[in-house]
């Protein structure tokens, strides 16, 4: 990973899994670390997040449970 900018709450990354780019941020307090979305449904083989959430019910619900609990961003 790639520290590309930080604030006061946040430090942002870039790495690549496959080649494609994935957006992290990492709490400076809890040290909880948060993926982008988009990232995640890039990977998963869609172009972003609204056509992974529309097209497949098995990863749109992992998805939102990870929205609920404040793990994807």
């Amino acid at each position: 990973m790639k520290l590309i900018n930080s604030d006061t709450q946040y430090d942002y990354y870039i790495d690549y899994i496959q080649g494609i780019e994935v957006n992290i941020k990492k709490d400076k307090t809890t040290n909880q670390i948060y993926y982008s979305s988009d990232s995640v449904a890039k990977i998963l083989g869609f172009n972003n997040a609204d056509d992974m959430i529309q097209s497949n019910s098995d990863i749109t619900n992992a998805f939102l449970d990870g929205m609920n609990k404040g793990l994807v961003i």
